[in-house]
């Protein structure tokens, strides 16, 4: 048998269907039904298969109608068919309506089947056989996408200082090259990327109420740094089981693997949960990744939702580790301030490759043109084994003591938190040295495991529509997960100096419990108008970042508000007051040092970045105030003279920050959404504006020089938005537009001045040269303002930032499937922060973007080509001024 085909019988009441096995047919043996009669192929099939055989002078008549007894005979022929051939062969190869079909035709014609002897059985367990199958063919779905991306940029080298040359502060490089939103964490390094983003998602439904889904990410790179988060090639299978009622119990969800659905509190204060905003762009670089573990979800007599999750995070750190290179060898050394995953090793001494764990490495540093203040070593130095082995053609031992030669090695400091040796006084220019110390390496011991646990209940209050209260709890804690014996562990004991985390932290614990509520208003604002709804939430949190050694600190944070609509005009406002101490979370830490010029910052969440500052403009000042032939030209020195990065502490996030709301923080924001006619067109408009302050002083003074320099001035931060999207018919088209434009401004009004000598962020103090310069020549005898030395001001703790962005996006249908879409970006800086009372920033950032979206036809599938530029201009230090050039062909792929 090779096929089941549909026949159709024409008899002169009707036409049925019926099922043929046999074959091919062959033309049909009645005279009177013509080639090109319409039942011709019908009546061919039939005869072919010995299912009609016609009448004895050779003709069918199908004119005349069709006997019951001549129908029962059709039949019968089929029936035996079926049996030839065997219930489940028939139940394979015939569709459900084929058998549905015949089984009817079967139980009209019962009595004439009998009559002829004529056995259905085999008939009848076809049927059943066809229908489990097709019951389970119809419970299973098979849903996912596949996206190949291909990533290509223009390679620049950026100076980092103002001088030009290569020795200031990488950050700088990510900020430039970061996207519109102004996250260096969300930068790509250089080169070309492609990527596979695979999500496939297999589900049986069980029963009507009970169905097993296996969702999986693969993503696959051709492209990133050894440690970068989810690099090269990441599969991440789960198991999720939902069950849509089981008594009192509906719409259960139990999952096992990638978390991407817990639910948040009601305003995010207690916990906001990740979610797919704050994966980066494309997930290659996540911020907040998700959570990997169990979870269970669940509603209770329709009324009560619960959930909870236990999870194990992966330790997330910012890359300062600007020596690891690209394992490919094609782009040397990248992913600088990338988020990673901290590989699960420990610690060990290890010396250089190919030698024995404890033996001595050597590095030569020369000082160029320069003088050479300080150096930083490729790998972490054990404390107490650095030391000057070799200076200007001499050679020292561990001592410091000449060997077979005269001459005296320079003195230093080894910083070790920074893993930086700096010399006292600087090596002269030309010079070259040699520092050999032992490094630490890495072995395959755990470290530190971190876990998550979080719950939440929210209960509807029966009778009162809109009215809900809700309760949650999220916990962070750490785990020792080492080795307990045998020299290594005794060495990471004692080198690290924090009992046995072998990761040169402590052990953070945070609990974080809170209450939500929303009340509907027992009035409107007018006819058929819902109620203003007030909502709110508070929280208290007890943390510590080292929990053998630092006490937990606890603290307190609300929010509350209101939300109301009228007619098509919806508005909420809301005012946060969260506390100093307040922390959802663990706090965010480097995999290697803190940049230069950003390890002042001293709080423990990631913040907005806005902007740089500079100390171009005040080191002129300094080098003007010494006689000629006498400056220190520190405006000069590429040490001294940078740009440091600008952060807005009123905006948080991080890998680990849980948060939707900053630790000491208090203010109003409001916002309003409003569709305004204009002719035939809707203009859909929205504003928003915000008026925030610390609660505790908390200024870049103190964290950069010290307390000395503590402000006793709140930092306010004020954000104003508007925008509009609208659709205008153009040639034919509908194109859409929308328009934003921002602007919000930091500011701290503290005018106290210091007197002022130029900053060295390697050693993050005051330069002794500046300072001895300013000693013998500045003396009292000339009158300076403060006596002997500087006579310069500066106020590190004044702080005026204004920031303007205005973007502009429009999407064109060029035909039916293809889409361009344009985007422009312009953002720009200006004041001033940290030094001089005048104008001492000028910046410009733009972004440029152009696509051209292809839609696959009859399907859900996407060619998209994106062409975008990146601009950066600084007027005052205008050696940073960038250009880079970014071509994206993205293949997407749907089912």
């Amino acid at each position: 048998m090779k096929r089941l085909a549909t026949l159709m019988l024409m008899a002169g009441f009707t036409v049925s269907s019926l099922i043929g096995m046999g074959q091919g047919a062959s033309a049909t043996p009645f005279s009177d039904i013509p080639a090109n009669h319409w039942a011709y192929q019908a009546i061919q099939s039939l005869a072919a298969d010995g299912l009609v055989e016609g009448y004895p002078d050779g003709k069918f008549k199908g004119d005349r109608p069709l006997t019951r007894y001549e129908m029962a005979v059709i039949v019968a022929r089929v029936i035996a068919k079926v049996q030839a051939n065997g219930a489940d062969a028939a139940s394979k190869f015939a569709t459900k309506a084929d058998l549905d079909k015949l089984q009817k035709l079967i139980d009209s014609l019962r009595d004439e089947l009998d009559s002829l002897g004529v056995r259905v059985t085999n008939v009848e367990d076809a049927l059943d056989a066809l229908d489990k199958r097709t019951k389970f063919a119809q419970s299973i779905e098979f849903h996912g996408s596949m996206l190949l991306q291909n990533t290509d940029r223009e390679r620049y080298v950026l100076p980092k200082t103002v001088t030009g040359g290569n020795n200031g502060d990488a950050f700088v490089t990510a900020f430039i090259s970061s996207p519109a939103n102004n996250s260096p964490l969300e930068q790509q390094g250089p080169g070309t990327l492609i990527r596979q983003d695979d999500k496939l998602n297999f589900i049986y439904h069980v029963t009507e109420d009970l169905q097993v889904s296996l969702p999986f990410h693969l993503i696959t790179y051709g492209y990133g740094g050894e440690f970068t988060q989810q690099n090269q090639s990441v599969l991440n299978p789960d198991v999720v089981i939902r069950v849509k009622r089981a008594g009192a119990l509906t719409n259960m969800v139990f999952r096992v693997g990638q978390l991407d659905d817990l639910p948040s509190s009601r305003t995010g204060l207690t916990y906001r949960a990740p979610d797919a905003s704050q994966q980066g762009p494309g997930l290659e670089n996540p911020i907040q990744p998700y959570q990997k573990g169990l979870e269970f979800k669940t509603t209770l007599n329709g009324l009560t939702d619960v959930s909870f999750a236990f999870s194990r995070l992966d330790q997330t750190y910012l890359n300062t580790l600007n020596t690891i290179p690209d394992p490919s060898g094609d782009y040397g050394v990248n992913n600088y301030f990338f988020y990673t995953n901290r590989p699960q090793t420990g610690l060990i001494q290890q010396g250089p490759p190919g030698s024995t764990a404890g033996s001595l490495r050597s590095q030569t540093f020369s000082a160029g043109n320069g003088a050479l203040g300080n150096v930083f070593l490729s790998a972490q130095a054990v404390a107490g084994t650095v030391f000057v082995s070799g200076y200007n053609g001499n050679v020292f031992n561990n001592t410091g003591a000449a060997v077979g030669g005269t001459g005296t090695a320079p003195t230093f400091v080894f910083n070790v938190s920074l893993n930086q040796v700096v010399f006292n006084p600087a090596l002269p220019a030309g010079s070259q040295v040699t520092i050999t110390y032992v490094g630490l390496g890495y072995n395959n011991n755990s470290q530190t495991q971190r876990y998550e646990f979080n719950a939440r209940v929210n209960q509807k209050i029966k009778g009162l529509p809109g009215a809900e209260v809700g309760v949650s709890f999220n916990r962070v804690y750490d785990q020792d997960n080492l080795i307990v014996s045998g020299p290594v562990s005794n060495f990471q004991n004692a080198a690290l100096g924090n009992g046995a985390n072998g990761e040169g932290y402590g052990l953070v614990s945070d609990t974080v419990f809170g209450i939500d509520a929303q009340v509907p208003l027992p009035f409107s604002l007018g006819n058929k108008q819902p109620a203003p709804v007030l909502f709110g939430e508070v929280a208290g949190s007890k943390f510590t970042n080292d929990v053998r050694n630092v006490a937990a600190t606890t603290d307190t944070a609300a929010v509350v508000g209101a939300r109301l609509k009228y007619y098509n005009v919806t508005g909420t406002l809301q005012y946060q007051a969260v506390g100093v101490n307040f922390f959802d979370g663990a706090p965010f830490r480097y995999f290697g040092n803190a940049p230069p010029t950003f390890s002042f910052y001293k709080l423990p969440y990631v913040p907005q970045f806005f902007g740089f500052g500079n100390t171009l403009a005040i080191n002129r000042e300094f080098d003007n105030q010494f006689p000629t032939g006498k400056s220190p030209n520190t405006a000069g020195n590429a040490t001294l003279s940078y740009i440091y990065p600008l952060f807005n502490p009123f905006a948080a996030s991080g890998p680990s920050f849980f948060s939707a709301f900053t630790p000491n923080t208090q203010g109003f924001t409001g916002n309003i959404a409003a569709p305004v006619r204009i002719g035939d067109t809707t203009v859909n408009t929205r504003f928003l504006a915000q008026a925030l302050q610390e609660i505790r002083p908390n200024s870049f003074g103190a964290m950069q020089f010290g307390s000395a320099y503590t402000s006793n001035v709140r930092e306010t931060y004020n954000k104003y938005e508007a925008g509009a999207g609208f659709s205008v018919p153009i040639f034919a088209k509908k194109v859409a537009f929308n328009l934003t434009g921002t602007y919000d401004q930091l500011s701290r009004n503290d005018k106290t001045g210091y007197q002022y000598y130029p900053f060295n962020p390697n050693t993050q103090s005051f330069d002794g040269s500046s300072v001895g310069s300013a000693a013998a020549v500045l003396t009292a005898a000339t009158g300076g303002a403060y006596g002997a030395g500087s006579r310069v001001s500066f106020f590190p703790n004044y702080v005026n930032v204004k920031h303007y962005t205005g973007a502009v996006n429009a999407a064109i249908p060029l035909t039916t499937n293809v889409v361009l879409a344009l985007d422009y970006n312009s953002q720009r800086y200006g004041g001033t922060y940290g030094t001089t009372l005048g104008q001492s920033l000028d910046q410009r950032k733009d972004q440029y973007q152009g696509s051209l979206t292809y839609s696959v036809p009859n399907t859900t599938s996407q060619i998209v080509f994106i062409e975008r530029q990146n601009k950066y201009i600084d007027n005052v230090v205008p050696s940073y001024n960038f250009t880079q050039v970014r071509t994206d062909l993205n293949f997407v792929v749907r089912f």
